[in-house]
């Protein structure tokens, strides 16, 4: 509604081929990993050229809740593990298998604005995006005062940008900006080295698992490709 965009299954649509988002809550809804199997078999079974976005919700839920090491973790990977090898058995020879993830995870340690109300009474509202990724929108009369004080609490365990350094520095990749970016990203965007994530209060925290900062752990992700 407030940032529309056309999804990129929608523009294989336009080009004539299918395109599917193949998950709980995708173009074509799916409860399990044996749904989603069975509804890649299917879709590959035709000769109908096909785009499908496959995506589980697991082991990043776990690892939110219960930490990256947790032996449930290593429980799920695992079983997608096993998952992905039998599926790419079943593929006809004509489909291409990639396998990636959107990020990785750390086990955090957390920092609370609510300690800081010198800090606090500068921004216009609370601070969005990630813990570990926070976006500041700040009172005009305190942009040069903000980075100071926010630099003297935090700056070891935090890399401050403005909003036009962080987009500028490539942190959100090549393509053309949403005429809205700058909306989200607000004045200020502090970007984790550590394992440090920011709560505006200490009530708020409730995860383990954290990601969006800069550690060679939440940035590098796999991409496996699987071809007969």
């Amino acid at each position: 509604k407030y940032a529309p965009l056309t999804e990129v299954y929608d523009r294989f649509n336009e080009k004539g081929m299918g395109g599917h988002d193949i998950s709980p809550f995708g173009t074509d809804v799916i409860h399990n990993l044996e749904e989603m199997r069975d509804t890649i078999l299917r879709l590959s079974s035709d000769d109908t050229r096909r785009y499908m976005y496959c995506y589980w919700g697991d082991p990043d839920h776990t690892m939110h809740m219960r930490g990256c090491y947790d032996e449930k973790v290593y429980q799920i990977i695992r079983e997608i593990d096993r998952y992905v090898e039998d599926l790419a058995k079943q593929l006809p020879e004509d489909v291409l298998l990639m396998v990636t993830a959107d990020h990785g995870l750390i086990d955090s340690e957390w920092v609370y604005l609510e300690e800081h109300k010198e800090l606090t009474d500068m921004l216009l509202r609370t601070p969005s995006v990630e813990p570990r990724a926070c976006a500041f929108y700040v009172k005009k009369e305190c942009m040069e005062a903000f980075p100071k004080l926010f630099n003297s609490l935090y700056g070891e365990h935090f890399r401050l940008l403005t909003a036009k350094e962080f987009v500028e520095g490539g942190y959100l990749g090549g393509g053309e900006d949403h005429p809205k970016l700058y909306d989200f990203i607000g004045d200020y965007i502090a970007l984790s080295l550590d394992k440090t994530s920011i709560s505006l209060l200490k009530e708020d925290k409730d995860l383990i698992g954290i990601h969006a900062g800069l550690t060679r752990q939440e940035m590098k992700v796999p991409l496996i490709v699987a071809k007969k």
